[in-house]
């Protein structure tokens, strides 16, 4: 959804995504946490969205959608203010 520019829905159906339990057969967890993280960042939820750069890190250290998106998180969100 935030594909098409529908951010803040996204973010409720990932949100109740990552509360949840996951099959190994469909989506892995770290993808979900960080659609998740790219969810929250499109509607201003900057430090949220780090957070949960790191969740998808600390189910898969060599995730290196999430590291690229977690430093350019990092990186913009210090240099506009908004962490």
């Amino acid at each position: 959804l935030f594909y098409h520019g529908r951010n803040w829905e996204a973010e409720a159906y990932l949100a109740t995504a990552v509360s949840g339990y996951f099959s190994p057969l469909t989506i892995k967890e770290e993808e979900i946490f960080h659609d998740y993280a790219l969810a929250l960042w499109f509607v201003q939820k900057s430090q949220e969205s780090i957070l949960n750069f790191q969740k998808s890190l600390a189910i898969n250290p060599a995730f290196t959608k999430a590291l690229n998106n977690l430093a350019c998180a990092s990186g913009l969100g210090a240099a506009s203010g908004f962490l």
